[in-house]
């Protein structure tokens, strides 16, 4: 079955993670998948590359319409997909999907990883007008939550499957052995270490983050923030100076996409992910399989991510001290492993990729309108 995947960046992220989760765990030899890249350069394209994937860098929308239509439809008229998948966090641009359905892809997937806004008022304005269309273009709704498929979908929303996004748990599993590797490769010694794993993007709220932990600091002096995740040279600058103003950036770490973020974890002793707004943020699953205490923000983070004991969720209302109160008490516990009650929940990767490849095989039976 030939796939083509739109929906990767130059950025990783947690629908970059996922789609390279779904790459990784399908049988290529059931399954090619090849991408569309409006970037110069994408995450993990080398392995794209190495496993034989085609990535097919398209001349983005804002530079030229007309040039990303006529190269989006070289692209499907050259190769016959049997699957279109677009990822999207906003469906302010569906050129790809509109010309997917031109040249009668069978299978036509939109799938909604976010619940809210991350763009301009303009990528409002195209996403509202582009979702009362785009069910005259996809056959197959998806998304990561039910906050998600209102987001995307409309009154659509309740046609859309939700997906849950699937971790490898196992891969995260806490032992005292790794933490030890990783905090000697990271400089660290004994110090509390205080987590946050995602892009350095305003939904993220990393000022708030920042508040929580300077109220840290003073119960905890010796204690360090560790952010993974990137972002625009621009944004990191301004949270450095933030960090400055608030007399704790020497205690903050960027480190800025991390490859070994199961390793990562294991240094932390809680996870802190006060988000604005999310769809279904998979950092959060793998902090708990890590056995991290882990706070999320009541106003973003959906219900259904407490798996584990380990999850609290608290309002953003209740400011940063109630915030880090909360995580004082958690700071010095014993990491718990949770694997096996993850491993039998609906995030575990095998059961994702299983409703993934339902979904997929259903092209022929289904959707050949």
């Amino acid at each position: 079955m030939n796939i083509l995947i739109e929906g990767m960046s130059r950025q990783l992220g947690g629908m970059e993670a996922f789609i390279m989760s779904v790459y990784r765990g399908l049988d290529r030899e059931s399954y090619r998948m090849d991408f569309i890249a409006y970037d110069d350069e994408i995450v993990f394209e080398d392995e794209l590359k190495a496993g034989g994937s085609k990535v097919y860098h398209v001349t983005p929308r804002s530079k030229s319409v007309l040039q990303s239509r006529k190269e989006l439809d070289t692209i499907f008229k050259q190769t016959q997909y049997d699957v279109f998948w677009t990822n999207k966090t906003t469906i302010s641009n569906i050129e790809a999907l509109k010309s997917a359905k031109k040249n009668q892809v069978p299978l036509r997937i939109v799938h909604s990883h976010s619940s809210e806004n991350r763009g301009t008022k303009f990528t409002l304005f195209m996403h509202k007008k582009n979702r009362r269309q785009v069910a005259n273009y996809a056959n197959q709704l998806l998304a990561c939550s039910k906050e998600a498929g209102v987001w995307m979908f409309g009154e659509k929303a309740k046609e859309a499957q939700i997906i849950i996004n699937g971790v490898d748990i196992r891969k995260y599993t806490y032992t005292k052995e790794r933490e030890e590797k990783m905090r000697k490769e990271l400089g660290l010694g004994d110090e509390p270490v205080v987590g946050h794993v995602g892009r350095l993007s305003k939904e993220k709220n990393h000022s708030f983050l920042f508040r929580i932990f300077q109220e840290i600091q003073k119960k905890e002096p010796s204690a360090v923030l560790l952010l993974c995740g990137g972002g625009d040279e621009a944004q990191k600058k301004q949270l450095e100076e933030e960090a400055e103003a608030l007399g704790i950036r020497d205690s903050v770490r960027f480190l800025g996409v991390r490859r070994d973020v199961p390793d990562v974890l294991q240094v932390m002793n809680v996870f802190v992910f006060p988000s604005l707004f999310e769809g279904y943020p998979i950092s959060l699953i793998e902090a708990q399989a890590a056995g991290l205490p882990t706070f999320g923000s009541k106003e973003a983070v959906p219900k259904e991510m407490g798996l584990t004991k380990e999850m609290h969720f608290l309002s953003l209302e209740e400011g940063e001290k109630q915030w880090a109160e909360a995580v004082l008490k958690e700071l010095h516990s014993e990491k718990c492993s949770e694997t096996e009650v993850l491993l039998q929940s609906e995030v575990s990767l095998e059961k994702m990729l299983d409703t993934i490849q339902k979904i997929l095989e259903k092209r022929g039976m289904k959707h050949g309108n």
